[in-house]
């Protein structure tokens, strides 16, 4: 069980998450052990409309969970026209990152994002590429298609 909140608006979000309220453990015999520890994660984001086809949208991402340090994601966004977004971020100012996304046929969006890590990072050796595919769709037809900032 989590719980959550999220207060949007047209140019901004702020959210706060306890994603597993409740804690979990397992029992073995006389032994107890901890498999899960409780994360919170606080959120936000402002999208600044240079004009009718730009878009600036600066997000972070706090997280912190019991016995390990907080982490911060800094990110840095701009959109041309609702469809394609190029950005760049950071974590802890260890791991630097780019990405690009494109919104295809007003239904598909594709992205890629490639992430490496600095000395300062745990791990150092190894960088990252990521592919995203999201689809667009109304489970219901109630529910509203149109595109968001967030």
């Amino acid at each position: 069980m989590g719980v959550g909140a999220i207060l949007k608006s047209e140019k901004y979000f702020i959210g706060f998450s306890v994603p597993r309220l409740l804690p979990t453990t397992f029992k073995n015999g006389d032994q107890q052990f901890e498999l899960y520890n409780q994360h919170l994660y606080l959120m936000g984001a402002y999208v600044h409309y240079l004009n009718e086809h730009i878009r600036l949208k600066p997000s972070f991402l706090l997280r912190g969970v019991k016995g390990a340090p907080a982490t911060i994601d800094f990110a840095f966004n701009v959109n041309f026209n609702q469809m394609h977004t190029v950005g760049i971020f950071t974590r802890n100012l260890n791991t630097y990152g780019v990405l690009l996304q494109t919104l295809l046929a007003e239904k598909y969006r594709f992205g890629y994002v490639f992430e490496i890590p600095t000395n300062k990072s745990v791990g150092s050796q190894f960088t990252t590429h990521e592919i995203t595919l999201g689809i667009l769709f109304s489970a219901f037809s109630f529910q509203e298609r149109s595109l968001s900032n967030f």
